[in-house]
């Protein structure tokens, strides 16, 4: 007999009996709701729903993860305003008693999902086996389930979830094997939601929460039934100030995120002033709202005492998620169409150049390399390709490097580029060495630092539009200047070129791809590029500034007594200049460049990388005297000084100061002869000092290199000796897979057994239950707490109880016998193990004879007691009838003697 699956409950209410007059006793604490709210009526399939205004907590389990959800909702409350989503793993083939099995936890109604069924606040819903689940416009829709790739119907249901429900959406990770529900996750994370994993010691299975933790996304990591406090809280401290973030900020709210930035510009050197109010405010209120504190001074008191919170922060104003191939149809678009028109007529061995800012983990860099490569493949070109990825947190860029992602990327990279680009490494996949090489990760800061130049494609996706119109207007034209003719840009399907429609013509609207135009001038991108700290705190509007006396005063004297000067970073790019140059410094052929190194006249541009070199090593002034630089087809003598700036503003840390001074020898005529005639002494000391500067410079280069080959030897030793590890680890590894292959057979095989057993059980059960109907008896089992464990559906005619009972104590029950305390005399059954038999009477007047006996197991002796009664009236009526029948045939055999 096989079972039946267990169809989805209705939300309306229960028909009471009739005779129900007193409420069951619950213990105090219990909810005191006894049975489903009543559903309100649903909206036709065709009419379509608002938007979610409520929370949506969806709970994604596996494996072990039915006690989870069962702690969870142990302590839901049913009086909030919350939906509840159940996405789990479930075999297709088989029915679900997940229903069934989470309504005795929750007083809330429990319904299978059904296609276009709208979502409402105070349900449960469990999503059916057969397929994937999406929710629009505030109703559920069905998805085929791919046969091809592994199913992920956590992940799917996160990411609808994220866009139609944003910050009200909540994402809770329990216990299961692999790693689905990260990748959904980080969309959640993306719409401002909140991400709970569960504390893995408390899992069967931690797979699933562990994979969250890891790529740290997982925004708590509590034990299932701690969770829906802390949603609670969360929920009642963001959702009341949801809308406010949206609204102009007051001046107090000004003034205290002014400070929250102070206190991150001070922690990590990153200034966010210029990123929008409303993203900003809507962050910091999600933090705020994790750590339950609803008040701003609050929280920075909180910031100034945990610095790790400052680092948290730090990350969440990043907003570092990222995909592989985000939007798949624009990479295809690009590569089908961008990358032939761009590269199809470029030579073999040309020096291909992609910029890629705000590159976060890497995934984005390396799906451009994924490309680049298939490209070359398809069209037999040999290109030199540099992609730099950049990126200001330090711990994404270092991530990015080991080109290390965790296995869920399957959901993005289809299987046919995960076998050709990609190594498995246990549950972790490694991009191979050709497309790792291909990339340059690096720090820099889009906004301050200098951009890269001479890129053919920039990738800057979903950046712009976290930065304010006014950091947008200096951004723009820095990538302008960043393109050579020609260049392509990528933007996120969210941004555009605005109002720099000039600088950018429009390759793709939906894409947004855009293709560099010549500009008439790169002034705004040179001032932003050379004097990023004081473009960037401009006020929004230029005030006008009339000098005093005393700063006209400094000018003149800077004029005409100050040294003509350049401020250079350690790798000779200009900085500032004062004075005219033109006797020492002059542009360098081909593509315009502010470096001092290449910019150096004849006998300037052999000393001075040197001299740079030595300054900003030795952390000391150096003076180099009676330089020859050739000027207009002669040689002037110049004294040249390096200064570090080393003790000055920290703006300034680690720039170097670079001084002209001409040497004013005599040339009146009658010094003019003796000058000749000290002519060549003047020249022999010049060589000897050029030649004893270059056997410092030789000198200091040995040591140097001297220094390098021992940390190399050393490093080349740890290589040694860490490939040795590795290696004995591998045949570790290899033992340990060998293990775990002949374990999981004998689960495999044990599995099966259990299954047939659960199979002949489910047909035990079914079998038990008609025999039990087919008595006729009304009859209560009871465990050894006297708790109803089941019953007969005749026993409702004896006892006032319901389905919904199971579970619950007798002693909360009324059960309206007369001539017996049932609570006592099972109570007494349960302790003597002695039957006990006695007539009572229900409260319409029947007799029955009660018989409690004690329910015995083979192996652990008394396990509760079992309650039969038996109809008296109608044994008493059937006695009667025979013995009526007795006498009337008695009567008969009279007659006829």
């Amino acid at each position: 007999m096989k079972s039946k699956p267990v169809q989805a409950k209705e939300a309306t209410a229960p028909a009471k009996p009739a005779k129900r007059k007193v409420q069951a006793k619950r213990p105090k604490g219990e909810n005191k709701a006894a049975k489903p709210s009543p559903k309100p009526k649903a909206a036709p399939p065709d009419v379509e729903v608002p938007e979610l205004s409520f929370p949506v907590i969806c709970l994604g389990a596996s494996a072990g993860g039915l006690e989870a959800l069962q702690s969870f909702f142990t302590t839901v409350e049913p009086r909030r305003n919350y939906a509840y989503v159940i996405v789990t793993h479930l075999e297709p083939s088989k029915p679900s008693h997940l229903p069934e099995l989470i309504t005795r936890h929750v007083a809330l109604p429990v319904l299978q999902v059904r296609d276009k069924m709208p979502l409402e606040p105070k349900h449960v819903y469990v999503i059916p086996p057969q397929a994937d689940i999406l929710v629009a416009k505030g109703r559920f829709h069905f998805q085929e389930r791919s046969r091809d790739s592994s199913p992920g119907p956590i992940n799917v249901f996160l990411r609808s979830l994220a866009v139609a429900a944003k910050e009200n959406a909540v994402a809770v990770i329990h216990s299961g094997l692999g790693s689905d529900g990260s990748n959904g996750a980080q969309t959640i994370k993306e719409q401002f939601g909140l991400v709970i994993a569960q504390e893995p010691s408390t899992a069967r299975f931690p797979s699933m929460s562990n994979s969250v933790i890891a790529s740290g996304l997982a925004d708590l990591v509590l034990p299932p039934e701690k969770m829906p406090r802390h949603i609670r809280e969360y929920l009642s401290k963001v959702r009341g100030k949801a809308a406010s973030a949206e609204k102009p900020a007051d001046q107090a709210t000004l003034e205290a995120l002014r400070k929250v930035l102070f206190l991150l510009r001070k922690h990590t050197g990153h200034d966010f002033s210029n990123y929008k109010t409303s993203t900003l405010l809507r962050r910091i209120k999600r933090r705020m709202g994790i750590h339950q504190l609803s008040e701003y001074p609050a929280y920075l008191r909180y910031l100034e005492e945990h610095q790790q919170e400052l680092n948290t922060l730090f990350g969440e104003l990043l907003i570092g998620v990222t995909n592989f191939f985000r939007d798949p149809e624009a990479w295809k678009f690009i590569a089908e169409r961008i990358l032939p028109e761009l590269l199809d007529q470029k030579p073999d061995g040309y020096e291909l150049r992609i910029w890629i800012p705000g590159v976060s983990t890497g995934e984005e860099a390396y799906s451009m390399a994924i490309i680049m490569q298939e490209y070359m493949e398809s069209r037999h070109k040999n290109l030199h390709v540099q992609i730099f990825a950049t990126d200001i947190n330090l711990e994404a860029v270092e991530s990015a490097r080991l080109g290390v992602f965790p296995a869920h990327i399957s959901d993005d990279v289809d299987p046919e580029r995960l076998k050709r680009f990609f190594v498995q490494e246990n549950s972790h996949f490694r991009v191979k060495r050709e497309v790792r090489e291909m990339v340059i990760f690096a720090l820099q800061n889009l906004i301050k630092d200098p951009p890269f130049t001479r890129i053919d494609f920039i990738c800057c996706r979903n950046l712009l539009i976290y930065l304010d119109t006014q950091l947008q207007r200096k951004v723009l034209p820095l990538l302008h200047f960043s393109l050579r003719p020609g260049g392509i840009l990528f933007l996120g399907t969210s941004e555009s070129v605005s109002e720099f429609a000039d600088l950018f013509q429009t390759l793709d609207v939906k894409w947004k791809l855009y293709r560099r135009r010549e500009a008439a001038t790169n002034q705004p991108m040179l001032e932003f590029a050379l004097r990023p700290q004081e473009i960037t705190n401009q006020a929004a509007e230029p005030r006008v500034v009339t000098p005093s006396l005393i700063q006209l005063a400094e000018k003149c004297l800077l004029k005409h007594f100050a040294p003509t000067s350049v401020l250079v970073s350690p790798h000779g790019e200009i900085i500032y200049i004062h004075g005219r140059t033109g006797k020492y410094l002059e542009p360098s052929a081909g593509h315009a460049r502010l470096n001092v190194l290449e910019m150096a006249r004849e006998g300037l541009a052999s000393k001075l990388p040197g001299l740079i070199r030595s300054c900003t090593s030795q952390r000391k002034r150096i003076a180099y005297e009676g330089l020859r630089v050739k000027t207009n087809g002669d040689f002037a003598e110049v004294n040249v000084v390096l200064e570090p700036l080393i003790h000055e503003h920290p703006l300034l840390e680690g720039l170097v100061l670079v001084s002209f001074h001409d040497q004013h020898s005599a040339v009146t005529k009658d010094k003019r002869a003796k000058a000749r005639g000290r002519q060549t002494v003047h020249y022999v000391e010049e060589l000897e000092r050029d030649l004893a500067n270059t056997r410092d410079n030789l000198q200091t280069m040995v040591e140097e290199l001297e220094t390098s080959n021992e940390e190399l030897r050393s490093v080349n030793e740890e290589y040694q000796s860490t490939n040795e590890e590795l290696q004995s680890a591998n045949e570790e590894l290899e033992t340990s897979r060998e293990e775990m292959q002949s374990l999981n057979e004998e689960l495999a095989t044990v599995n099966e057994e259990l299954q047939e057993k659960v199979e002949g059980l489910t047909v035990l059960h079914e079998e038990m239950k008609l025999f039990l109907d087919s008595l006729d008896m009304p009859t209560i089992f009871l465990d050894k707490d006297l708790r109803i464990r089941r019953f007969t559906s005749q026993a409702k005619r004896v006892i006032n109880i319901m389905d919904q009972d199971v579970g619950r104590p007798l002693n909360h029950l009324a059960t309206e016998l007369k001539q017996t305390k049932l609570v006592d005399d099972c109570a007494l059954v349960n302790e003597t193990r002695k039957p006990l038999q006695k007539e009572v009477q229900s409260q319409d007047g029947h007799w029955h004879l009660m018989r409690i006996l004690p329910y015995k197991k083979k192996d652990s002796g008394m396990d509760g007691v079992v309650i039969n009664f038996i109809d008296l009236e109608q044994l008493k009526g059937e006695r009667d009838e025979r013995i009526l029948a007795a006498h009337d045939k008695m009567d008969k055999q009279g007659d006829k003697g």
